[in-house]
């Protein structure tokens, strides 16, 4: 039999077992009747072309390590089903997924590698998945987009942890990867080792805990995506809910090689520590929600931080250029806490961007909207701040040169800029205007 493209189709009407090394002629397409499968038989099988006839939708490969099966030229979309995973929230596909990603992630004869890993709809259950320096051009391709709304499921769902530092050009889209309590490690680690992260996207996916109906959100996660280190990658149009923290940019320690990140309107809640933590050079942070208020854990309080910092020592964690712009940082943070957090800057600006507040300017909601260590060539212009004891506030002494605070609106706000170690009770670190008309350009 011949379709149109002028390719035989073989039809397999029971289980192949192979018996030596095998190539499938880069013309013929297998057709897999009734539940039919190939053993590999510790045997390898070699496709010339795509070798697959239509989509089968149950196990078509057995007993295959990732070097027995090879395509050569053109690579199907492979499907975890083939390997005998399934999404049905019970069989485990750790050995599926990393099996595929495997087999995609090998150099093919002509020199590329890659391909795309489709996931239909429902819940695939994993144990945790460890595929360090094995992850290379891959599209992991789900079924819908992310969430719309905070909370609810994307119609596929990834449930469990993957570890998958190193990963390069690689693209996670349309999926919800997610786990449940008590979890308390990283659900999805693409964070740098020494061979590097470079070129990771996810888009229109929902990242965190799993709130199915009727049921608390799951909270318990240390972190959900670490790209710490990494290079030229992005989440955007992603929905980030429930975990200690959101997005880790840079590890606890000093802040590390890694630049090009963008984190682009996405809609972010419930992280019980930071939003994001320790955003680094060339970090593009621009349009997202982030929601304040944690109804889970704190129905009194808020997001403890939106964008923060865990370094031990601030003065020498120094980020360069990193920009913080045109977002909506609703409600109030947690009593004391401020919305943005940073250690010393080079080159930072944070524009156009709304912070929520309260708007009872006698009331201590936030100690201050934005709360940097020392700022240095830091522009902070064209903000909305709706509430706070202060807009700006430089926790060391003289803690900031070269800044330019303009053009925002400050009508909540009690105090402008603000030093608290100034020795000087109630003195402002800058000389401050008429609340609207604030235009305080130069330094100290």
């Amino acid at each position: 039999m011949s379709d149109a493209r002028g390719s035989t189709i073989r039809r397999l009407y029971q289980d192949w077992v192979l018996t030596e090394n095998t190539v499938v002629d880069r013309r013929v397409l297998l057709e897999f009747i009734n539940g039919a499968k190939i053993v590999s038989n510790g045997f390898s099988l070699t496709f010339e072309g795509v070798g697959i006839y239509g989509r089968p939708i149950g196990q078509i490969f057995s007993g295959f390590t990732y070097d027995k099966l090879v395509w050569t030229n053109a690579t199907p979309e492979l499907y975890l089903e083939w390997f005998g995973g399934q999404a049905d929230n019970v069989i485990d596909n750790k050995d599926a997924f990393e099996l595929a990603v495997r087999i995609l992630s090998v150099s093919k004869p002509n020199g590329r590698r890659g391909g795309v890993i489709r996931f239909l709809g429902g819940i695939y259950k994993f144990s945790p998945v460890s595929l360090d320096n094995a992850v290379y051009n891959i599209r992991f391709e789900g079924n819908g987009t992310k969430a719309i709304s905070f909370g609810s499921n994307a119609d596929t769902i990834l449930l469990g942890s993957f570890s998958l530092r190193a990963a390069q050009g690689s693209h996670f889209n349309n999926l919800g990867i997610c786990y449940i309590s008590p979890f308390s490690g990283t659900v999805i680690d693409v964070s740098a080792n020494i061979s590097g992260t470079k070129g990771v996207r996810f888009t229109n996916c929902l990242l965190g805990g799993l709130y199915a109906p009727n049921t608390t959100l799951a909270t318990t996660a240390a972190c959900i995506v670490n790209l710490s280190s990494a290079y030229d990658c992005s989440i955007v149009d992603c929905t980030i809910i429930g975990g200690q923290i959101g997005i880790r940019l840079n590890p606890t320690v000093s802040p590390q090689d890694g630049n090009i990140i963008t984190i682009e309107r996405n809609e972010i809640s419930h992280c019980l520590v930071a939003g994001i933590v320790n955003p680094h050079q060339q970090a593009n942070i621009c349009n997202n929600n982030f929601e304040g208020t944690n109804t889970i854990q704190a129905p009194d309080g808020g997001l403890p931080y939106a964008i923060s910092y865990d370094y031990p020592d601030p003065a020498n964690a120094v980020i360069f250029g990193l920009r913080i712009s045109g977002n909506w940082f609703g409600d109030r943070t947690t009593f004391g806490k401020a919305y943005i957090r940073l250690p010393r800057t080079k080159g930072a600006d944070i524009s156009g961007n709304f912070f929520g507040g309260g708007y009872n300017n006698a009331t201590d909601f936030n100690a201050s909207a934005i709360e940097i260590y020392h700022g240095s060539t830091l522009n902070i212009s064209g903000n909305c701040f709706g509430g706070g004891m202060h807009c700006v506030k430089f926790t060391l002494p003289n803690g900031g040169n070269s800044i330019a605070f303009h053009g925002n609106s400050t009508q909540y706000a009690e105090n402008s800029v603000t030093n608290p170690n100034d020795n000087s009770t109630g003195q402002k670190f800058f000389n401050q205007h008429t609340e609207d008309d604030l235009s305080i350009l130069g330094s100290k």
